[in-house]
């Protein structure tokens, strides 16, 4: 079954982890990368911002939740069109699902915005995680 969810970031009231989904591809992590190999210090940025998410520190202006979707939340680079989509799970847990640029995603891509896509990469790590627990599970009883 592989491997669970990657952890980002650990603070004091969240943990932040990239969702998985198909042959373990993690759109969040390969999003963060691009964007920090044309500009590191994009990446940091985000990074530090997902830092002060993780330890109560947030502002409005880099984390919200986003409106008409009951739990997804948007992390941004404030004044830039860099963007990740999230969510919770319990027990003060953040998954990262995807990454997009903001002006790109105002045309569809792929007949997809990127909620859409999103809410079907969470549908795919949900599904990927509750397998892996089931076999987490299985692995502590023998």
């Amino acid at each position: 079954m592989g491997k669970g969810p990657q952890l980002v970031v650990k603070g004091t009231q969240h943990s932040i982890y990239y969702a998985s989904c198909d042959g373990g591809r993690e759109p969040a992590r390969e999003y963060l990368e691009g964007i920090g190999t044309s500009n590191p210090n994009h990446e940091a940025r985000f990074i530090y911002i997902l830092e002060r998410f993780a330890n109560g520190q947030q502002t409005r202006d880099s984390v919200k939740k986003l409106e008409g979707n009951s739990d997804l939340i948007e992390f941004k680079i404030p004044k830039m069109e860099y963007r990740l989509l999230g969510y919770y799970l319990p027990g003060r847990r953040a998954i990262l699902l995807i990454g997009f640029d903001k002006k790109a995603t105002k045309m569809k891509q792929k007949g997809h915005t990127a909620i859409e896509t999103a809410l079907e990469v969470k549908r795919l790590f949900e599904e990927i995680h509750k397998k892996w627990c089931e076999q987490q599970s299985k692995s502590k009883k023998r």
